[in-house]
């Protein structure tokens, strides 16, 4: 497994292999989800399938920025009505596993409808926990 791992199964769309880069005790933030992380590769590979599969539409990397034990990806999407611009920041621990994945998105509108979508196909809110 790679560091490139996490972006090449999402630019597939291969969710098995995009789970397989992360750790099994990966912290998630993300927009509109508050203050506590998601925790767990199972909750998290949750909301990364409904992002990637429900959620975005025209999904695109357009750069990677990595320093030490991170790496920024940039990514351009539209969500509904929005453009978005948004940057998936990853940190990697043993084996190069994603341990820490916090995502950022503008405009802010279309972050909040990031984060209802997903929610939305949830069978739990994440903004409640914690």
């Amino acid at each position: 497994m790679g560091r490139d791992a996490f972006r090449l199964a999402a630019e597939a769309g291969d969710m098995d292999a995009l789970a397989a880069a992360l750790d099994q005790e990966v912290h998630f933030r993300g927009p509109a989800f508050g203050t506590a992380d998601v925790v767990g590769r199972e909750r998290v590979m949750g909301i990364l399938k409904i992002a990637f599969e429900k959620v975005y539409r025209d999904f695109s990397y357009v750069e990677s920025l990595d320093n030490g034990d991170r790496c920024v990806l940039l990514f351009t999407s539209q969500v509904g009505e929005h453009a978005i611009e948004g940057a998936q920041v990853l940190r990697f621990g043993d084996h190069d596993l994603v341990v820490e994945l916090v995502v950022m998105a503008r405009p802010a509108p279309g972050a909040a409808a990031i984060g209802e979508e997903i929610v939305r196909h949830l069978d739990y809110d994440p903004r409640e926990e914690g």
